[in-house]
């Protein structure tokens, strides 16, 4: 499974507002890593970015998949582009669900990832992103900081008597 992640970076929204919509990169440089554009402050290389603004700006290009996908990230915490609106000022990106399946021998398997947006120009939207818990007796949580001392925690948890006392579609209305 594969969630979608949007991210903001408010100050250009603004500064995009007032653009055509379409945009384009710096000459010489890609417009697109397979089917997704690249607009500029973002771009695929060094050269071809605004990285004097931030390096998160630089963006991958992975010609090992077809099509190529773009891809944002340090090594070892990538995550793939879906597309890059300057008008709304939003990077979606796509993220493996995180999971832990438990088996009736006791056994499990489990699979965690996380984001870190810590000193990046992004951060989570408030709006497009939604948190769901699925399962019983389960606690999914969302942590971060904002500014250099201020930690945030959300989080949903779901708890059932048992698996035959479950309701689909419950809201979660968090904690």
């Amino acid at each position: 499974l594969i969630s979608i992640v949007c991210i903001s970076f408010p100050a250009m929204a603004a500064a995009a507002g007032a653009s055509s919509g379409r945009s384009m990169s710096l000459p010489g440089c890609p417009d697109k890593c397979g089917n997704v554009p690249i607009p500029y402050p973002f771009g695929i290389g060094e050269h071809c970015a605004a990285t004097s603004r931030n390096s998160y700006f630089n963006l991958s290009c992975n010609g090992t998949i077809d099509p190529p996908r773009p891809m944002v990230g340090d090594p070892g915490a990538v995550a793939e582009v879906a597309d890059i609106s300057l008008e709304h000022g939003e990077m979606r990106v796509l993220s493996p669900v995180s999971h832990i399946c438990f088996k009736s021998n006791a056994t499990f398997t489990k699979f965690t990832r996380g984001y870190e947006l810590d000193n990046t120009p992004f951060l989570p939207s408030p709006s497009r992103n939604h948190f769901t818990v699925i399962g019983c007796n389960t606690l999914g949580l969302i942590g971060g900081y904002k500014g250099t001392a201020s930690q945030y925690v959300a989080g949903c948890y779901s708890y059932c008597d048992g698996v035959n006392n479950t309701s689909d579609g419950a809201p979660c209305a968090g904690m």
